[in-house]
């Protein structure tokens, strides 16, 4: 089975002491999936499709640029406060959180963070190590203003390549020229069934609803 998924705005496993603080961050993952689960269902697609891990990467990414009161509403809303995570933790949480990504043999999971900055946007280096080190995010640069198709170019060659060509165009047409960035997750699972599916059983019946 082989899924490509794209978010822009668990896995279980422990290996040790610093993987289980790790499953902090998974919780909150749960937490926020679960929350979001009667939202996306009122949609009028029969089916849903939504990778949590996703969700919290990339708003954990927007967390770690925030302040004020948007970082307390942030900090309750992504399931941190629930999970009992410590906010002096979180960003080292999410780095051996998908460290921990990285360790799983058993099926091909791969998690790419990244952010389109406006061109001349300056943003503190405190934010940019932040996205580097806790999420290993891609940083680069386009023009949404004078070079819209381009930067939508950019993009969308980003999440074609992280998807493995699964989801090869995010953007149809050019952003706002007044947008100053975008933040992306992509996510790729290739895995194996536990018990295959046996072709000799394969025959044709009504699908119902």
């Amino acid at each position: 089975m082989t899924v490509g998924l794209l978010f822009v705005i668990g896995i279980s496993a422990c290996y040790g002491a610093r993987n289980a603080q790790a499953g902090l961050v998974h919780e909150a993952c749960d937490i926020l999936g679960y929350r979001l689960l009667p939202v996306l269902s009122r949609k009028e697609q029969p089916n849903v499709l939504y990778s949590p891990h996703s969700l919290s990467s990339l708003m954990g990414m927007v967390y770690a640029g925030a302040g004020g009161g948007t970082k307390k509403e942030l900090f309750r809303t992504l399931g941190y406060k629930e999970a009992r995570v410590a906010e002096d933790e979180i960003l080292e949480l999410h780095k051996a959180h998908n460290e921990r990504l990285r360790q799983i043999t058993n099926s091909t999971v791969s998690s790419a963070n990244a952010g389109a900055l406006k061109k001349g946007l300056r943003i503190l280096p405190t934010y940019r190590t932040s996205l580097k080190e806790s999420f290993d995010a891609e940083l680069f640069t386009v023009d949404f203003k004078k070079k819209g198709e381009a930067a939508v170019r950019t993009i969308n060659d980003w999440v074609g390549t992280h998807t493995r060509g699964l989801i090869p165009e995010l953007f149809d047409k050019p952003l706002p020229p007044d947008t100053q960035m975008v933040v992306l997750n992509a996510v790729y699972f290739k895995g194996l069934w536990v018990t295959e599916f046996q072709q000799v059983r394969d025959q044709a019946t009504p699908l119902l609803q």
